[in-house]
């Protein structure tokens, strides 16, 4: 079986996924949440397989742009379909199944050339680290925007669509202080793991992206503190979750596109 029938198998389950959930947010038909999650789950599995076959390069790793926004995605799916068995997370579906289809066409049809051989393998501890802590606080981000929207509408007394699809606003803002809290423990460990190659820092460009990593972890420092010392929520929380976000995605993905898309 080749591995561009394995992808396209990948994108026709997340767009079906993604129809299965407007579907059931439209019906409000919560039997299908276990199709739903097979479904998903077959689209993540075939999605791992195309990522890896694009991914390894006769015994490198190609760390481009458009394959580490494929990573991105697979890890942000993985994490959405394992908490969707806990909590009715599903709903994150609607953003990232037809991203992670985006991210995939993108990984499988524009060849980057960022690979790390063996001798650098060490490095893979840290950018694993990071890509994970990138997942969850994406999840974050996008759980703060629905807690944002879900306070609006309350406050203006129309419960009515999207909102009513919703978990109570008391369970969706502990799981989104419960994923910043995850998430920041990654992030902590990826930028302790990155200070054991500091030295190469300023001679491979990395500078920019240590101190906007730095401010990140910073920003969602305050976050947690006020969270717990001063019971910080609704918009206010908000905005110190996207700023933390904003710095975080900055030093990242915008480093590889100005890297990789404007000055290659």
């Amino acid at each position: 079986m080749s591995y561009p029938f394995i992808a396209a198998l990948s994108i026709i389950c997340y767009l079906f996924a993604t129809a299965l959930l407007i579907y059931q947010l439209r019906k409000k038909k919560r039997f299908l949440i276990k199709w739903l999650i097979i479904v998903g789950v077959i689209g993540f599995m075939t999605h791992a397989i195309t990522f890896w076959f694009i991914f390894n390069e006769k015994g490198s790793l190609n760390f481009s742009l458009f394959n580490m926004g494929s990573l991105v995605s697979l890890t942000i799916v993985g994490l959405i379909l394992l908490s969707s068995l806990f909590k009715p997370t599903e709903i994150m579906g609607l953003l990232f199944f037809p991203m992670a289809v985006v991210s995939l066409i993108l990984s499988y049809a524009v060849h980057g050339n960022q690979l790390i051989t063996e001798e650098t393998h060490p490095l893979f501890v840290h950018i694993t680290l990071s890509i994970i802590a990138y997942s969850l606080l994406s999840i974050a981000a996008v759980q703060a925007l629905l807690v944002w929207f879900q306070n609006k509408q309350l406050h203006n007394h129309n419960p009515a669509g999207l909102l009513q699809s919703l978990p109570p606003l008391q369970t969706m803002e502990a799981f989104l202080f419960e994923i910043i809290a995850l998430g920041y423990l990654f992030l902590t460990a990826s930028l302790i793991s990155g200070f054991f190659d500091l030295e190469n820092i300023f001679t491979q460009r990395l500078a920019h992206k240590t101190i906007l990593g730095i401010l990140s972890w910073g920003t969602f420092s305050i976050l947690l503190w006020g969270r717990y010392y001063h019971g910080w929520r609704g918009r206010l929380a908000t905005r110190w979750v996207l700023s933390g976000f904003a710095f975080l995605m900055l030093g990242y993905f915008g480093s590889k596109i100005a890297k990789e898309l404007i000055f290659s």
